[in-house]
């Protein structure tokens, strides 16, 4: 049975769209496009920026880890040829399954920058379509199909060629249309950095306060010179073994009974909270037993940071130590979470490709121990930080969601803004 096609749209290979809308290729909208230079760069400040597939990460440009291209080039490129403007859009056309394809939008125009080979930078032809509702386009659904179809898969990187990806079709409303789209999406977006901004000060906030509280507690005036650094004069030295120790229960799958999974995928990476739940019938592996306020810590490549504070009973991968706190939950729940544990943990991993940390390898980590009292209070001065964090975390999934209905709304032209 066919679908009535509502009064006013049209079938097309895209889908339905407003009749007054066309359907355009890649080719038919860009004034240029070229990809980047193709050399090995320096860790060094020496030179100049060269943005790399890396550093396209969720629709940003991330500069956190910039390599450089030296000036005296002497391959004899025309740097200039390669410099990004404000308004390009980079597009990674050899990369990751996961990342082939994913774009971005250069908007700072003070900093001065090139880009490598393994890039796209487009222009869009302005007087046919606006740079953001492109860009915007890229992150759509049939976007993402369509670099699926024209994408060879390799053991190490995926690619698309040139061809290939102008051939790629997006719907084109008219000018005025796309600029007042691209308005709302952008304002939108606005409202969803800002609250980035916001957890990414939260979590320096808490990142310092850790460091304080854990090594010099609460008010204190007195100190003392110990093996592991200056603490106040009342506290201890401690091993982890002193409040936590770990669970070694185990548990077989069966058909009788199903219980809550955590698996190291569900859990996310330095925030503490999980992304989803499995059940232990999805797997036949044996697994391990955990409990309310027990402690979950990722063993495998423990510098991604995975920890969890359950607030269920139910059973976890081998990968995961169960750590059951001996006193203070939240207070050994933070003692993990700190940059020192971390990198002591790290070292002493095992294993070149996956490095794996172990119980034995933990237990006599040596950490300043305050009173149970203390404990408490610094526990909840930094819970009262990480529930800020996850009201935050909260809120900007809800404009990310908002963000998501507008444009499957705006961009297919269900929803006219004329």
């Amino acid at each position: 049975m066919m679908t009535k096609i509502k009064e006013g749209y049209k079938e097309t290979e895209i889908g339905v769209i407003p009749e007054d809308w066309k359907v355009c290729k890649i080719d038919d909208v860009i004034s240029f496009l070229k990809s980047g230079l193709s050399r090995k760069l320096s860790d060094t400040d020496i030179g100049i920026p060269c943005l790399r597939s890396s550093n396209i990460i969720d629709g940003r440009l991330k500069l956190d880890d910039l390599k450089y291209w030296f000036i005296e080039d002497p391959q004899g490129a025309k740097i200039e040829e390669y410099i990004v403007n404000e308004g390009d859009i980079l597009v990674n056309f050899i990369n990751s399954i996961a990342q082939i394809g994913k774009t971005c939008i250069f908007d700072n125009p003070a900093f001065k920058t090139i880009y490598t080979t393994n890039v796209f930078r487009i222009k869009t032809d302005s007087e046919i379509m606006d740079n953001k509702f492109f860009f915007y386009n890229t992150q759509t659904k049939s976007y993402s199909y369509q670099i699926s179809l024209i994408t060879k898969p390799a053991v190490n990187q995926a690619s698309f060629t040139t061809g290939d990806f102008k051939s790629i079709k997006f719907p084109l409303p008219p000018l005025p249309e796309q600029q007042r789209i691209a308005e709302i999406l952008s304002t939108t977006d606005s409202h969803i950095e800002k609250m980035d901004k916001t957890i990414e000060d939260y979590q320096l906030l808490k990142k310092g306060m850790m460091k304080k509280l854990l090594t010099e507690g609460i008010g204190h005036t007195e100190f003392k010179e110990t093996e592991i650094g200056r603490i106040p004069k009342e506290w201890e030295i401690a091993k982890l073994s002193v409040i936590v120790k770990n669970r070694s229960k185990k548990y077989v799958p069966c058909d009788a009974e199903d219980f809550p999974y955590v698996a190291l995928e569900h859990i996310n990476q330095e925030s503490g909270r999980l992304n989803g739940i499995g059940k232990s019938s999805e797997s036949t592996s044996t697994k391990s037993v955990f409990y309310k306020n027990d402690v979950l810590f990722g063993k495998l490549r423990p510098y991604l940071r995975k920890y969890w504070l359950s607030d269920i009973d139910g059973v976890c991968s081998t990968e995961i130590l169960a750590l059951q706190p001996l006193s203070n939950p939240e207070f050994a729940f933070y003692t993990v979470q700190t940059d020192k544990f971390i990198e002591d943990v790290s070292k002493k991993a095992f294993g070149t490709k996956m490095p794996r940390t172990s119980w034995a390898d933990i237990k006599d980590y040596l950490f300043p121990l305050p009173p149970l009292q203390e404990q408490q209070d610094i526990a909840r001065i930094i819970s009262v930080i990480d529930e800020k964090i996850y009201k935050l975390e909260f809120q900007k999934s809800d404009f990310v969601q908002l963000k998501k209905s507008l444009m499957e709304k705006l961009l297919t032209g269900k929803v006219r803004v004329i």
